[in-house]
């Protein structure tokens, strides 16, 4: 089973936690599977400091389906504007998301000098993005979101079945991605670096770092996409 949000009823899941860690942002990567009830700037998953309860100023990581291309959204601390990583489209032609299963993955590879944002649908990468050393920081994360941007004020609610949730405090490879999105579970690939895993079949647990879920206002248990434990 996997867990339907409907964005009428304010449903999703929340955490006083952030996987990633409240320090500056290094490696990571966040993988899930997602069948989207209707594409139009659906959020998938967030992270956020709570405190904060207006966009501007508002720390954040976030996942997104736009339309019809991945998104990766990072707010640093003190900017009042976004920056937009890998806004993008499948190489031959726009991907279906709205009720079609998608696996979703968005990475960041960091250095001194560089850093490199892609994103993956199917496995498949769709676009990478460098940065320079000037790359905003984010800071200060303590929330983490399921189908909603929680911070002082709750918001962006989608309508999306979401499965197999996983974040890792590494750059996993383009062979890595590749098996989650053949339907291999997230605590089968490099496991020492997994930091929160949610398979959301039939209960909400993390089963890698024992974070509490809430199940904010009851989304319910849905048909999960064949994985392989």
């Amino acid at each position: 089973m996997a867990y339907s949000f409907a964005a009428a009823s304010s449903q999703y899941l929340s955490a006083t936690a952030s996987p990633l860690g409240t320090g500056q942002l290094a490696d990571h990567t966040i993988a899930l599977w997602v069948r989207a009830a209707n594409a139009a700037t659906t959020t998938l998953l967030a992270m956020s400091r709570s405190t904060e309860t207006t966009s501007t100023n508002n720390p954040a990581i976030l996942v997104q389906i736009n339309g019809d291309y991945l998104r990766y959204f990072l707010r640093a601390n003190s900017s009042s504007t976004g920056v937009g990583w890998a806004n993008l489209l499948g190489t031959s032609g726009a991907v279906v998301f709205t009720n079609t299963w998608r696996h979703c993955v968005c990475r960041l590879s960091d250095s001194t000098t560089v850093s490199t944002a892609t994103t993956f649908v199917d496995g498949a990468q769709n676009q990478s993005v460098a940065y320079g050393s000037a790359t905003p920081a984010t800071t200060g994360l303590d929330r983490l979101g399921v189908c909603a941007l929680v911070r002082g004020n709750v918001s962006s609610y989608s309508s999306a079945t979401i499965a197999d949730v996983g974040i890792w405090s590494a750059a996993l490879t383009a062979s890595e991605i590749a098996s989650l999105a053949r339907g291999v579970t997230c605590d089968q690939i490099r496991p020492q670096s997994l930091v929160f895993y949610a398979p959301l079949i039939r209960n909400i647990g993390d089963m890698a770092r024992n974070i509490t879920l809430s199940n904010v206002n009851t989304a319910t248990v849905a048909d999960h996409p064949r994985v392989y434990a």
